[in-house]
């Protein structure tokens, strides 16, 4: 059983903000927390536990938290879909070193499959392209609901590897883009997600070491790119990370203590301004006496390194954060645009 720590609210410099931290039992954990975020089609609020073998469930309305195992290194990336006419929860499990893989979890039955390397499947990349030799560790996915050619379409990024972005269509296709006609190839394409908000989706990918959003057509086309120098007077975007759409609205998780809100014309706001040094020792950590790393001193109303993200039924936001034991966050912000 699980309820929230305590609620209170805070202003940030675009909105005022409840704020309400969840699952506290997670803190006492000595395991890192690397989860994203995501939503199931009851509510319940769906992140990875510390140590990443499991998935947590969250009722806010009972306090229950439902623990479902899960054959994972690191739950990194969640995705709910039900295109299939069933709840499906898409995994991006980057592993380690040695490379990772995406399950689809089906929540219903609890059956577990995994999809192939795209490259074992795709031949994208020229047969001398040095990324070849690298695993592929995915970190987050992506499925088209919008009715049309596209629909039931799973797109991969895969930021912990190779740096590519992958679309398995429902064809058993798989086209593989790497961010060149933006001028640069990606660079820890993090995040991926689907923007609604224009009479056509788009895919939109959060390429992190390049400071950056991609916007994508359903073709894989580059369609614009969002900086903090894209619209003037904007706020800073440091390391993007996860994404969800919130009304008309893009909402970036920036590892670097921030939550930022992207306009449809590109201008970039702060939800949550960062108050991080992230230079400072053991950072998102901090280290004890003798040098060890331990779970850091976490202030209310403010992040330490807000990792995934995913927008309720009611606009709610939830939040998880990377570091020891994680924490879990619900945010309450005006309501959306």
């Amino acid at each position: 059983m699980s309820g929230a720590a305590g609620a209170t609210e805070t202003t940030g410099a675009a909105t005022t903000v409840g704020w309400t931290e969840l699952w506290p039992e997670g803190a006492a954990s000595p395991e890192w927390s690397h989860s994203g975020a995501a939503v199931l089609s009851d509510g319940r609020f769906l992140f990875a536990e510390p140590g990443g073998q499991a998935l947590i469930a969250l009722d806010e309305t009972t306090g229950e938290a439902t623990r479902v195992e899960t054959p994972t290194q690191v739950g990194h990336g969640l995705t709910v879909s039900s295109v299939e006419g069933r709840e499906i929860v898409w995994i991006a499990d980057p592993g380690d070193d040695s490379g990772g893989r995406i399950l689809r979890f089906d929540w219903t039955t609890g059956s577990v499959a995994a999809m192939p390397d795209p490259l074992t499947l795709d031949g994208g990349l020229a047969d001398d392209d040095p990324r070849l030799a690298l695993p592929f560790r995915p970190t987050s996915t992506a499925v088209v609901e919008t009715p049309g050619p596209h629909f039931g379409e799973l797109w991969v990024a895969d930021g912990y590897g190779r740096s590519l972005v992958h679309r398995f269509g429902v064809d058993g296709s798989v086209l593989t883009i790497d961010g060149p006609d933006t001028g640069v190839a990606f660079d820890c394409p993090h995040g991926i997600a689907v923007d609604t908000r224009a009479q056509e989706p788009r895919i939109v990918v959060a390429d992190r070491l390049h400071s950056r959003l991609v916007f994508l057509d359903l073709e894989g086309r580059a369609v614009g790119v969002v900086t903090d120098e894209t619209v003037a007077g904007s706020a800073a975007m440091r390391r993007p990370s996860s994404l969800a759409q919130r009304g008309s609205r893009i909402l970036v998780t920036d590892l670097v203590g921030a939550l930022l809100s992207v306009s449809p014309e590109g201008r970039i706001a702060e939800v949550l301004p960062s108050s991080v040094d992230d230079e400072r020792p053991g950072w998102p950590n901090a280290l004890d006496a003798s040098g060890a790393t331990v779970r850091p001193p976490l202030v209310e109303g403010h992040l330490n390194s807000p990792h995934g993200i995913a927008v309720g039924p009611a606009g709610q936001v939830y939040l998880t954060e990377w570091l020891l034991g994680g924490r879990q966050l619900r945010l309450d912000l005006e309501p959306p645009a």
